[in-house]
């Protein structure tokens, strides 16, 4: 599709165009999906969060309030909040996919926290599944403000400013919280590994 504003793709949207939604469908499927991995850690569960975010989005395009924010960050905003609803919802979330090595030991004795591509060979998906489930229990003991920065930074690839605007806070709040994340997760993970 050649460029169009925001704007326009909007108005378009809301008078129905299955061309403009399959649009936007198409620019954010992988990134939503990416990120409801990252709270849900199941890729069935993500892949239905992902067409629940995009049913809503049709649903409720009419009452889509121009200048509020962008559409993208609308659509990371449900997609954290329905990933955190199902996580609540159903805690039998223990199924992960392959999120592969995970935590390093640097010369200074901290714990560095890796998240790799989630796309990997499934037999090493089973050989680290233990150490999956650490970090997906770590996480998971986060404050909510803490993981849903951590995840979006991590998962989302996000910088500090975007997430921000998701979490309708300063710049310097992220990078706080974001601090304060990594933080905890290394306590929870060390805790976790005894």
């Amino acid at each position: 599709m050649e460029y169009i504003s925001e704007e326009i793709l909007i108005q378009r949207l809301k008078a129905r165009d299955k061309k403009v939604f399959q649009h936007f469908v198409n620019q954010y499927k992988d990134k939503l999906f990416r990120l409801a991995m990252g709270f849900v850690h199941d890729a069935f569960l993500a892949e239905d969060i992902v067409q629940d975010v995009f049913v809503k989005l049709w649903q409720n395009i009419d009452s889509w309030q121009e200048g509020r924010a962008r559409l993208g960050t609308w659509l990371y905003k449900v997609t954290v909040n329905h990933s955190l609803n199902k996580v609540r919802d159903n805690k039998k979330t223990a199924h992960v996919q392959d999120i592969g090595q995970f935590v390093r030991q640097s010369n200074d004795g901290m714990i560095e926290i890796q998240i790799p591509d989630q796309t990997r060979d499934p037999h090493k998906a089973l050989e680290n599944k233990e150490l999956a489930g650490i970090l997906r229990r770590a996480i998971n003991s986060l404050p909510r403000k803490q993981r849903i920065a951590f995840v979006l930074s991590k998962y989302q690839k996000m910088s500090s400013k975007e997430i921000a605007e998701v979490m309708e806070l300063s710049v310097s709040n992220v990078d706080v919280i974001i601090h304060r994340a990594k933080k905890n997760l290394q306590k929870q993970i060390l805790k976790l590994m005894r």
